[in-house]
C-alpha cells in the first residue's frame, strides 16, 4: 500500500495538466494489489477496484490518499467488481464537466454513471501514432466509442473520418468531443450501425486509406473479439485502398498477441505485418501479452 501511496504522491505532484495513470496495479507489477487503478483526470483522482479489498486495506488507501488531496482534489472510488461498477464521492465535489486531458486535446468524461468514464488512457501512444499519419487521409473509425481516433486525426489534418459505433450515445459524446476541440464539422461523419450487419452501407463511404479497429474485447450481443474478429479482418479488401494503413487494436488479456497476426494471417493474407506500437508507460505489465495489443498492417493487393 506505501508503494501505491509513493505513486501517487509523486504523480500529483507534477505539473502536468494531462490525465494520466497514477498506479496500475492490474499489471500485476504489485503483488496483492492487483485489482487497484488509479487515474488522474485534474482535479479528479480516481480509484477503480476489480476486487474487494478487506476493511482494513480499503481504509489504510483512503486514509493514506486524503492528506494527498492538499488542493481539495474530490477523490472517487469505483467498485467494478459490483453490479453495475456503483461509485462512491469520498470527498470533495466534482466539477460541473468534467474532461480527460492529452495536450491541447480535451474529451468529455461522464464519471459515475457508466463503467467507462468514456476515454482510455492506455490509448494516449495509439492516439500519437495515428496523429502522425493522419495528415490528408480519408479515415475508417470502426468501433469508434466517443471517437477519440476521431478528434487527434482531424487536429492532425486528415481530410476526414468516418466513425462507426453501434450506440447513438457515445457517438453523441463524439460528435460533442469534436465541437469542445474546434474541429471542422465538415470533417467527420458519425454512423449508427451494427458493424458486423452493415457492411454494404460502410462500404459506400470508402475506399480509405487508414482503418482503425478498436472493439471491445467481450461485449456480450454486440462484439466477442475470440469469433467475430476475424468477420472484421475479412472486409479489408473491400474498405481500404492498396497500400493503406490497418490499426488493429485488441485489448483482452486472455488473447495474446500472436492471435490478432494469426487471425490477420488467415482471413486477409494481403496484409503485411508492420510493428506493434509500444505500451504507454504510466501502464507496466509483467506480461506484454496481457496488455493492449495496438497492430500495424499495410494493406496490398497481390499482383
Amino acid at each position: 500500500m506505501k508503494r501505491l501511496l509513493d505513486a501517487v504522491s509523486v504523480g500529483l505532484s507534477a505539473t502536468s495538466s494531462d490525465s494520466r495513470r497514477l498506479f496500475h496495479g492490474r499489471g500485476h507489477t504489485y503483488k496483492g494489489l492487483e485489482g487497484i487503478n488509479v487515474d488522474f483526470h485534474p482535479p479528479l483522482l480516481l480509484v477503480t477496484l476489480y476486487a474487494e479489498l478487506t476493511s482494513e486495506n480499503y481504509q489504510l488507501m483512503i486514509n493514506g490518499l486524503m492528506p494527498l488531496l492538499y488542493r481539495g482534489e474530490p477523490l472517487l472510488v469505483q467498485r467494478r467488481y459490483l453490479p453495475r461498477a456503483p461509485s462512491e464521492l469520498i470527498c470533495g465535489e466534482l466539477p460541473e464537466q468534467l474532461y480527460a486531458r492529452n495536450g491541447n486535446m480535451r474529451y468529455l468524461l461522464n464519471v459515475g454513471v457508466n463503467q467507462n468514464v468514456g476515454y482510455f488512457l492506455d490509448m494516449k501512444p495509439t492516439h500519437q501514432w495515428v496523429a502522425e499519419q493522419a495528415k490528408g487521409l480519408s479515415i475508417l473509425n470502426l468501433f469508434s466509442y466517443t471517437c477519440a481516433f476521431s478528434v487527434n486525426a482531424i487536429d492532425a489534418g486528415a481530410r476526414s473520418v468516418v466513425n462507426v459505433d453501434m450506440s447513438g450515445a457515445v457517438l453523441k459524446v463524439g460528435q460533442r468531443n469534436h465541437v469542445l476541440n474546434q474541429l471542422d464539422q465538415r470533417a467527420s461523419r458519425f454512423m449508427k450501425l451494427n458493424i458486423l450487419k452493415s457492411w454494404g452501407r460502410i462500404k459506400k463511404t470508402g475506399p480509405f486509406d487508414m482503418m482503425i479497429i478498436d472493439p471491445p474485447s467481450n461485449q456480450r450481443g454486440s462484439f466477442m473479439a475470440e469469433t467475430d474478429y476475424q468477420k472484421v479482418l475479412r472486409r479489408i479488401p473491400q474498405l481500404v485502398k492498396p497500400g493503406g494503413l490497418v490499426l488493429a487494436c485488441l485489448n483482452a488479456p486472455h488473447l495474446p498477441a500472436q492471435f490478432l497476426q494469426e487471425a490477420m494471417r488467415d482471413h486477409c493474407p494481403e496484409c503485411v505485418f508492420v510493428e506493434r506500437l509500444p505500451t504507454s508507460a504510466e501502464f507496466p505489465e509483467v506480461n506484454a501479452d496481457r496488455s493492449l495489443k495496438a497492430m500495424i498492417f499495410r494493406y496490398r493487393e497481390f499482383t
